[in-house]
């Protein structure tokens, strides 16, 4: 069951796989809205200080690379093997990324989502209002055909996935692993999107990733 754009989706969480869903949105052509409770990563930022343990080339998307380049024509992207600070993830490529046109507009920055509520309509499609609580204490409720689940704690009650939905219009990307031993990885994200974005857009061979690289000077 494909959402066709311009369809509109709600994010939830500016985190990195938050940034990175809501830019293969955009390249596909649907509006977006991306709701983050404090500022642009700021999971990354509370531990900016430690070293990743994974180096820069998987912790990036040829995507993201050509859009902030699009940007910034003085752009360099650090060396693939290259591993960083989570302060310099931030500085070198997840700000810039968060900085371009085609997701700056669409940031919600220190917005609480206090719940998502559903309804179906004909044909089996969904409508979800998302209600949020600015910093000011102003609430709003948006309407949009789909939802992304970013944040990374699937389990918050106020928008619990209702039973028996199809997946193409809730979906929860880069879940935390909690199993002992395992790490969610970047690499595992970026597959869930492309995989995702496939999916709405009935195109099994959609991969903007792959079709990117060509944009990366």
């Amino acid at each position: 069951m494909a959402i066709d754009t311009p369809a509109r989706l709600a994010i939830l969480g500016a985190g990195p796989m938050g940034l990175e869903s809501a830019l293969y949105a955009r390249f596909l052509g649907y509006d977006v809205v991306v709701y983050e409770r404090g500022e642009v990563a700021a999971n990354v930022w509370e531990t900016s200080h430690e070293r990743m343990v994974t180096p820069f080339g998987q912790n990036c998307t040829t995507l993201g690379i050509a859009a902030i380049q699009a940007q910034d024509e003085s752009y360099r992207q650090p060396a693939d093997d290259e591993v960083l600070t989570g302060q310099e993830w931030l500085d070198r490529y997840l700000l810039p990324l968060a900085q371009t046109d085609l997701i700056a507009d669409h940031l919600r920055l220190n917005t609480t989502v206090v719940g998502v509520e559903w309804e179906q309509q004909e044909f089996e499609e969904w409508s979800f209002r998302v209600v949020s609580r600015d910093a000011a204490g102003r609430e709003r409720t948006e309407v949009f055909d789909g939802v992304l689940d970013c944040t990374g704690t699937s389990g918050n009650a106020n928008w619990a996935r209702p039973g028996g939905m199809s997946e193409p219009y809730f979906h929860i990307l880069g879940e935390r692993i909690h199993s002992e031993g395992s790490r969610f990885r970047m690499t595992d994200g970026y597959d869930q999107i492309r995989r995702l974005f496939a999916i709405l857009g009935d195109r099994e061979t959609l991969d903007l990733y792959t079709s990117a690289k060509r944009l990366i000077r």
